[in-house]
């Protein structure tokens, strides 16, 4: 492909191409990387490079990013994470994107991807195609404040996420993140183990299920500056 056609390429192609870099390198930073140096009209807005070495609970972390489109003046929000460790007979965990200020930088849209213990993928659900649908996921909760999935944590074992942006905030304050709700139930409950909804100013309210038991929510946010 040349370089005028890898310009021409929608967004949505631009995406894609990271998902399947993420899928070959399991590395965000790599994906991102070879993404932007690819598409010449896609561009970095910032890239949070300090809690790659975060790991909670054998949750860890990705470099998340969020990159811009300047024929489209689009932004979208990218992330990772992947589990150490290994639980059996937990209900469905919950992980989302979450925005702090839907104003400026409400979520239209998320692409969720989750891997096998192998890094073969094996999950994939665009929030806004229902049919786009297979594996061990299920939409949890839709709005301009935040998108989430629940997801068999026993199938998938690490993910990738992208979230397109109304816009971009100025205030270094606002943020956008992956959270994640971990189940941590020790007996032999399956499926979904509660219901979600967003939170006013970022964040999501889960209510277990009785008898499910869970961590607090961990998350991790992208640090951006002004293009």
């Amino acid at each position: 492909m040349s370089a005028n056609s890898d310009k021409e390429a929608t967004l949505d192609e631009q995406i894609e191409f990271y998902h399947q870099q993420y899928e070959q390198t399991h590395d965000h930073e790599e994906s991102i990387e070879k993404t932007v140096k690819k598409y010449k009209n896609l561009e970095l807005a910032g890239q949070d490079t300090s809690i790659q070495a975060q790991s909670i609970f054998g949750l860890n972390f990705g470099n998340d990013s969020i990159v811009y489109n300047n024929d489209s003046n689009q932004y979208v929000y990218m992330g990772s994470w992947e589990w150490d460790e290994f639980d059996v007979g937990d209900p469905y965990d919950h992980i989302g994107v979450t925005t702090e200020n839907t104003t400026d930088m409400p979520i239209t849209e998320v692409i969720f991807n989750g891997y096998d213990s192998q890094g073969d993928k094996n999950a994939h659900m665009n929030s806004e195609i229902s049919s786009s649908r297979y594996g061990s996921v299920q939409l949890a909760a839709e709005s301009a404040g935040g998108v989430s999935f629940w997801i068999d944590e026993r199938d998938i074992r690490s993910g990738s996420m992208s979230a397109y942006l109304g816009g971009l905030s100025t205030s270094t304050t606002d943020e956008v993140r992956i959270e994640y709700d971990h189940a941590t139930t020790t007996t032999d409950i399956t499926g979904i183990g509660g219901s979600v909804d967003v939170k006013s100013g970022g964040g999501f309210n889960i209510s277990w299920e009785n008898g499910v038991d869970s961590t607090s929510a961990i998350s991790a946010g992208a640090d951006y500056g002004d293009l």
